[in-house]
């Protein structure tokens, strides 16, 4: 099921917890639902970002596009080191 949300709070979804918001916001659970979401009108007009965990990301201000979350099962495991993962 695609959840679509308007205004959405990023702050959860970045490591410094700063209170910005993105205009539309996108959760989805599998491939065949990500493809809707790259063919819905709202992409002729606002640019996209798929975003992972998010821990490498600073909003200063609230983002006027569109976020796609990426869900676990679209993370490929390339190397696993004691305290380093790799992924693609």
């Amino acid at each position: 099921m695609i959840n679509r949300f308007e205004n959405y709070p990023l702050k959860k979804h970045h490591t410094f917890g700063l209170d910005v918001t993105a205009k539309y916001f996108f959760e989805y659970a599998s491939l065949e639902e990500l493809l809707q979401i790259l063919v819905d009108p709202l992409l002729q007009t606002h640019d996209c970002l798929l975003l992972g965990g998010g821990s490498n990301l600073l909003f200063l201000g609230d983002y006027k596009a569109l976020f796609c979350t990426l869900p676990l099962w679209a993370w490929r495991l390339l190397k696993q080191m004691p305290v380093l993962w790799w992924l693609k």
